[in-house]
């Protein structure tokens, strides 16, 4: 069993003509086929005297079927179950596609998760209204214990109120 320096050695050598594919082939004992699929698949000449690894290309994360199943699924759904605090992998799992295709599709288009959590708590406060959380102010509980109620941050309570 060759090692990757040995055949990238063995194509260079080819490749500089050196050695012919034959010549090659006999002197390390492979077939000239398994040389000749070593400089199709695996290495291409930069320059000469040099050899290095051809990236195959990779499948597309998002093939068009999937593509379309998000489509139909629509953005703007996507959009607003994630500003009500759904993660990614409960989305995908609804439209049924992988994470993965979910996310890459979303940062193709600009949809940025980040804030998705600011974005559930705000929708949380929205629902109560400012009103309702004064009230609770004023019967005695804590804007912490508010919080805790509304399982949402202290933080996100206290930007709310002061807006």
């Amino acid at each position: 069993m060759m090692t990757l320096t040995q055949k990238r050695a063995i194509v260079l050598r080819v490749k500089t003509g050196e050695l012919s594919l034959e010549r090659a082939a006999k002197q390390f004992g492979v077939r000239p086929e398994e040389i000749q699929k070593w400089i199709d698949t695996l290495f291409y000449r930069k320059s000469v005297g040099k050899a290095s690894t051809k990236q195959k290309p990779s499948r597309a994360a998002v093939t068009p079927t999937t593509t379309a199943r998000i489509d139909a699924y629509g953005i703007d759904a996507i959009k607003a179950l994630i500003s009500e605090g759904f993660q990614n992998k409960e989305i995908a799992e609804d439209i049924g596609v992988s994470e993965s295709a979910l996310s890459l599709y979303l940062r193709t288009r600009g949809v940025r998760r980040y804030g998705a959590r600011r974005n559930a708590s705000r929708a949380v406060l929205l629902n109560v209204g400012r009103l309702e959380i004064c009230d609770l102010l004023q019967r005695g509980l804590s804007l912490n214990e508010i919080a805790k109620g509304l399982q949402v941050g202290l933080p996100a309570l206290q930007a709310f109120m002061k807006e």
